[in-house]
């Protein structure tokens, strides 16, 4: 059945379909090329199935820790970890996802350890507490997440309360930890995993041929198939359908209509409502949910959005069905992000919005419509790159669930057929006696009597406004003249042609344009032959770091040009060419990336706009001062290990301004100020350009310089530049521990946090591989120390950082509610103490396994123009333009041994190690406050102000500037 499966144009690999045991469909995907191997198991069983709250979760924590073939509790992982691989898994209302990638050598060890978990997972009862502390931990870390706390909410509100979806799906140890949860777990899993094969789909990735890739999956997976013929009932013989009708059933009678207030924990304001309709699952062909979430979401001109922008009512808006898209109903879920004005004016937003519905009542399915979007549809698939074969093989396995053999691919992309009176059926469920209506403000705080079980959220049952419901139920789209259906997108490509590549470097791009104004990087796409293109201009001043009201009024700014952009942006998304300008360190970034055909276009229009205003509207101006203030407020919500990190950096980079500082200057800036910022930006800034993909150099310098005429006007007035200043990075002392001690921002959140950063310095390639390598050895065995041994908390994390441009260090993160952080940063130094001997202990032919691993991740082959983009724009934007420098580190990796590691191990980690420089950043939770005291230790600098700390310590030198030769590129042949 190879030859029936849809495939992209480009995509070379070999696909085929086979059923294991009459039950089990494998997909298999023969890659010769690939890096990765990489396999998914998706099985039809979810937190609908729950008989304990959170068990469904729980089991997809337990099915992968030991297994009656290899029962050390780790040893998948382990296995994975030491051959340049991962796994991961999620839980999801009717599903549950397992998968794994691994260097592609290796594929058969990790795929027999793979299939074990599924023919003999052990459940330890030594596991079993562990676990739920994990799950405890999981659930910790999103309590005080608004889109959890909603979600929750809006199941047991719109849901009757003995219904599974009512329920808590996630889980935690109130919900979990009984006397008998192992026997309730094996339970469940006899009752639902072992219920039927069919409920299985499986895809394997690999380097082998399709038949060897085939042999392999039965001899690994044929006992599976055996275990389930060999216990068949009648029961188990009924139609994969009718199980599935049994296990998920329909809700009787939906909890509505029904309005709840609800008190977030971020600042801001929202409007959410929740219509339940019929199931769309099997409805993939021709997709009625994608057509209204089109028309709702759209934020063209005569949307939705737009007519509430224009009232000053909303700043985002989101319309789809995918949180809740189930066997036997979907919900369809309208949020809108509004301002103060809109909170004010409630009615009227609601009266919108169901005047847009009525609009599309009255108008009928369009058929145009569907057109369009089945082009775009279509297009998508046909040029679709390839991705990262561990995101691929999981989302392959959970659309096997839906879709025909012969659509696996294409299934989630094209529309095959079109059927109007589905369409009128769903906008026709989209009525106020179906609704769930969710107003959530900070502002209701204190007039709530209700808490949710579970998360703690606040809210109240609101009795339903007659007037309003009236009002909602009869409004007619003419008293909104505004609104529209959109207009035909004339942003869709049509050029599809493919350039000649020239003989230019295959794995590097060349420049080809260099003044003291601009610098323009080049690379015609001459390896994945799409057409493509991705576009990168960076403008960048010293300004930008010159002071916290320069940087925050060039935000503003770049923000109210991305609104008055919006319309034309979005027309662009939906035809697959992608835009975004924002604020970074330096300046303002413009990024374009999808077809080539009109991508020029699109940035004439950004950059029109970026230079093309000399006033800002009160209002607009008000909305989006309102918006940044939102964003920066919900920092101090987010999650602690994001404020353990942000401390670090404020410790490190010489200018970088707290949250707190950012929200001060917000305050008090005016309009005013921030055209006179823009002004003095543009007029000094520097360009920076990278375009990479289906275009010629000729057109990439006409691009170019036509931006620069826009930007700077009289190319030849290069003395208004202002040369690039680097960032610079503070250089901790040695042989000395820095400790920054903070209370946590939110008082709600139970999590604590540990950040500990060992510093290096700017290091040679040799030392880099070092670096690398190490990081590379303690990253398993830390995780199954620290969180699965330990359970000190579900974040726990360690990589290679990066401060400023070329400032390296070795990070560990922990995020727990369990343990305060001076315990966690104590079990991280004695995880460190004894690596070393695990490093002198590991036998030869493990450590070389480590070196090819991470030989192989160095060399790892970009897999889209994306990715290649992104290697090079990081190049290109620390300006080492050391293009080949992941290579020249694999081949200091290759020679890698036993002896050097451990140098490098005492010269910087070790405890007594002579250049050891350490930080180490806590965050306390409310529970934990009472052990946040000063050290006592004269070895520790305690450092109560990041500003004073860094106006004491000395920086890192800056690197040597990097002399860049401009290559002369034959317009004719590229």
């Amino acid at each position: 059945m190879a030859d029936k499966t849809e495939k992209p144009l480009n995509d070379d690999r070999e696909y085929r379909h086979f059923v294991l045991g009459d039950e089990l469909d494998v997909l298999l995907i023969s890659d010769p090329e690939t890096d990765k191997a990489s396999a998914a198991c998706d099985v039809y069983i979810g937190q609908l199935c729950d008989t304990v709250p959170g068990l469904a979760h729980y089991l997809e924590h337990m099915l992968f820790i030991g297994t009656r073939k290899y029962p050390n509790e780790n040893a998948y992982d382990q296995y994975l970890s030491t051959n340049g691989g991962s796994s991961n898994a999620f839980t999801d209302l009717e599903h549950t996802c397992y998968y794994f990638d691994v260097q592609a050598d290796c594929l058969e060890g990790a795929f027999d350890r793979f299939a074990q978990c599924f023919i003999g997972p052990l459940f330890t009862q030594s596991a079993m507490e562990r676990e739920v502390q994990a799950v405890d931990s999981e659930f910790a870390k999103n309590n005080q997440q608004d889109s959890w706390r909603m979600n929750q909410l809006s199941k047991s509100n719109i849901a009757p309360s003995d219904h599974p979806f009512a329920a808590f799906g996630s889980g935690n140890k109130d919900s979990l930890w009984e006397d008998n949860i192992r026997d309730k777990l094996l339970e469940f899993y006899k009752q639902y995993y072992l219920k039927s094969l069919g409920l299985y789909k499986l895809v394997v990735l690999g380097k082998e041929s399709l038949d060897e890739l085939e042999q392999m999956v039965h001899r690994y997976f044929d006992e599976l198939a055996t275990s389930f013929d060999t216990q068949k009932t009648e029961n188990t013989k009924l139609s994969r359908d009718k199980i599935l009708e049994e296990i998920y059933k329909p809700v009787q009678k939906w909890e509505l209509p029904k309005q709840l207030s609800v008190v977030p924990v971020a600042q801001v304001h929202a409007i959410e409502l929740q219509f339940p309709m019929r199931p769309t699952n099997g409805m993939y062909g021709h997709k009625p949910t994608r057509y209204l979430s089109h028309l709702i979401g759209h934020e063209g001109k005569g949307s939705l959005l737009s007519c509430l922008k224009a009232k000053h009512f909303a700043q985002e808006l989101y319309a789809d069905d995918s949180s809740a898209n189930c066997t036997s109903f979907s919900i369809f879920t309208i949020r809108l992000e509004l301002t103060e004005v809109g909170l004010a004016n409630i009615k009227e937003v609601m009266a919108i919005i169901f005047a847009y519905i009525d609009l599309l009542r009255k108008s009928g399915p369009q058929k145009w419509v569907q057109d369009e979007l089945k082009t775009v549809g279509d297009l998508q698939f046909k040029f679709l790159s390839k991705r990262n074969p561990m995101d691929y093989v999981c989302s392959l396995a959970g659309w096997m669930q839906h879709y025909d053999p012969e659509h696996y691919l294409s299934g989630a992309y094209t529309i095959f057929d079109w059927k109007p009176d589905v369409v009128e059926e769903c906008v026709n469920s989209l009525n106020p006696d179906n609704m769930l209506m969710m107003v959530s403000s900070p502002t209701l705080e204190g007039s709530t009597s209700s808490k949710c079980p579970w998360f703690g959220t606040n809210y109240e049952t609101v009795e339903l406004n007659k007037e309003l419901w009236d009002k909602l139920k009869s409004v007619q789209h003419s008293e909104f003249p505004e609104l529209t259906l959109p207009e035909v997108n004339d942003m869709i490509a049509t050029d599809f042609g493919i350039l000649d590549s020239n003989d230019l470097p295959k794995d590097r791009p060349v420049c080809i344009l260099q003044s003291d104004a601009a610098q323009l990087w080049y690379k015609p796409d001459n390896v994945f032959d799409m057409p493509k293109v991705n576009m990168i201009f960076q403008f960048s001043s010293p300004q930008c770091s010159s002071s916290t009201e320069f940087g925050i009024a060039l935000n503003l700014y770049s923000q109210i040009v991305q609104e008055r952009c919006n319309e034309f942006m979005y027309l662009a998304s939906m035809a697959g060419l992608y835009s975004d300008l924002y604020a970074a360190q330096s300046g303002l970034e413009l990024h374009v990336s999808g077809y080539n055909h009109k991508a020029h276009i699109l940035v004439q229009r950004v950059i029109d706009q970026l230079v093309g205003f000399t006033e800002i509207e009160p209002d607009v101006f008000s909305r989006i001062l309102a918006k940044l203030k939102q964003q920066y407020e919900s920092f101090l919500v987010s999650q602690p290990y994001q404020h353990a990190m942000n401390g670090g950096d404020l410790c490190l980079e010489h200018v970088k301004a707290s949250v707190f500082e950012k929200l001060a200057t917000l305050s008090k800036i005016a309009s005013a100020e921030v055209l006179e910022t823009a002004r003095s930006f543009v007029k000094h800034c520097k360009v920076a350009v990278l375009v990479h993909g289906n275009v010629t150099a000729a057109h990439a310098k006409e691009m170019t310089t036509n931006v620069m005429k826009k930007v700077k006007g009289d190319l030849t007035d290069e003395a208004a530049v202002i040369p690039n200043t680097e960032r610079r990075v503070v250089a901790l002392p040695a042989e000395t521990t820095c400790v920054y001690k903070f209370a946590g921002y939110n008082e709600a959140d139970t999590n604590s946090c540990v950040q500990i950063l060992f510093q290096m310095g700017p290091l040679q390639l040799d030392d880099n591989a070092s670096l690398a390598f190490l990081q590379h050895l303690i990253r398993e065995p830390a995780f199954n120390q620290l969180r699965t041994e330990e359970q000190l908390g579900y974040i726990v994390h360690s990589s290679v950082k990066t401060s400023g441009d070329n400032i390296k260090g070795l990070l560990f993160l922990i995020q727990s509610d369990a343990f305060d952080p001076p315990h966690v940063e104590s079990r991280i130094e004695h995880f460190l103490s004894n690596f070393r001997e695990r490093i002198v202990a590991m036998k030869s032919e493990e450590f070389q396994n480590n070196v090819d691993a991470m030989v192989s991740s160095f060399l790892e082959k970009n897999k889209n123009l994306g990715e290649e983009s992104s290697r090079y724009w990081n190049v290109i934007q620390n300006q080492t333009f050391h293009f080949t420098r992941l290579q020249d580190i694999a081949e200091y990796v290759k020679t890698m041994t036993k002896q050097r590691i451990l140098m490098f191990f005492d010269k910087y980690v070790a405890v007594n190690a002579p250049h050891r420089r350490k930080l180490c950043v806590q965050v306390y939770a409310k529970q934990h406050k009472e052990s946040l005291k000063k050290s006592e230790d004269a070895n520790i600098i305690e450092i109560e102000s990041p500003a004073d700390f860094k106006r004491e310590m000395g920086l890192y030198p800056l690197p040597k500037t990097v002399s860049v030769d401009v290559v002369e590129v034959d317009a004719q042949t590229s």
